[in-house]
């Protein structure tokens, strides 16, 4: 192991050390209870309250069949034989740049944005493409930047999306050595939920996405039989393999659906779109089962 090798499984281990502190996850929720006040969202601020003292409650009688596995292990493996890009999109002023602490020289750094004012030394930074702009809505124009890594990056092997508030500190390269092969993708099991009708709950206490929408969306995956407990997935930090042509399907009919649903959280329709397309979550979540606790990366909030 040299000393490069060395620092980064230092740097591992700390920040492996610091995101399973009791005081960051306390933290973390205090604060955000925090911004709710300042915001004047008491209903939401509230509604967070109860919903935490009822996941306490749940917690000791949570299935064991809800954790897959262990928090994220990566195979020691070189890659340097593929192309990899790791992108990220930034559109109007939601995020500020998060720079990389450690950049891989088998890896490219793209970031697509419409805020002529962003600057960076090490990313790649690129207009939103003319064909793309067209939608209008930065909400729409940053997730069709995510979904559609194959029409972006097609002279690449891989693609590995991050969101914009997300601080690469560690090798993230080793993440291509989890994508499967019958998906072409590796994502991280959703932490809290393996069930978006349940998490639709949740987003409502929160006061994300259109609840009205959301509700809908429920209600039409039901009269065409989607199960509950399917499973879930975050889709903060995106893997492919731009040559597996399953992973264009799955990301195509995960855009139109995220459209057809204008419900604003595309993790709702992420799990459909594989029961449609005969996949099972296990297909896909296989990065990790808790992103919050992914030693290689730091997940800051959105300004």
């Amino acid at each position: 192991m040299n000393e490069e090798e060395i620092l980064i499984k230092k740097i591992e281990e700390l920040n492996s050390e610091y995101l399973n502190s009791k005081y960051y996850s306390l933290g973390k929720y205090v604060s955000y209870l925090i911004n709710l006040l300042h915001k004047k969202k008491y209903l939401t601020f509230f509604r967070m309250i109860m919903l935490h003292f009822k996941n306490k409650k749940n917690k000791s009688n949570k299935n064991k069949t809800d954790i897959i596995f262990d928090s994220t292990k990566y195979v020691a493996k070189q890659n340097n034989d593929k192309k990899i890009v790791v992108y990220t999109c930034i559109t109007g002023k939601y995020d500020s740049i998060e720079e990389p602490l450690i950049m891989e020289s088998n890896c490219d750094y793209v970031l697509y944005t419409n805020n002529q004012d962003l600057k960076s030394d090490n990313w790649q930074i690129r207009d939103i493409p003319n064909s793309i702009a067209t939608l209008e809505d930065n909400i729409k124009i940053n997730r069709y930047i995510k979904m559609h890594p194959k029409e972006l990056f097609e002279e690449y092997d891989n693609a590995i999306y991050i969101d914009g508030n997300i601080k690469i500190i560690s090798r993230i390269s080793d993440f291509i050595n989890k994508i499967d092969n019958s998906t072409g993708l590796a994502i991280h099991r959703h932490c809290v939920n393996n069930c978006i009708y349940k998490e639709i709950k949740t987003c409502k206490a929160y006061g994300k996405g259109n609840y009205k929408k959301l509700h809908q969306q429920a209600k039409r995956y039901k009269q065409e039989g989607f199960p509950e407990n399917f499973g879930m997935v975050e889709c903060n930090v995106l893997v492919s393999n731009l040559k597996n042509d399953n992973q264009k399907v799955i990301f195509n009919g995960w855009w139109e659906e995220y459209l057809k649903s204008e419900s604003l959280r595309d993790q709702i329709a992420l799990p459909y779109v594989l029961w449609k397309n005969k996949f099972k979550i296990e297909q896909i979540g296989n990065l990790g089962n808790n992103v919050n606790l992914n030693k290689s990366i730091k997940i800051n909030s959105h300004i």
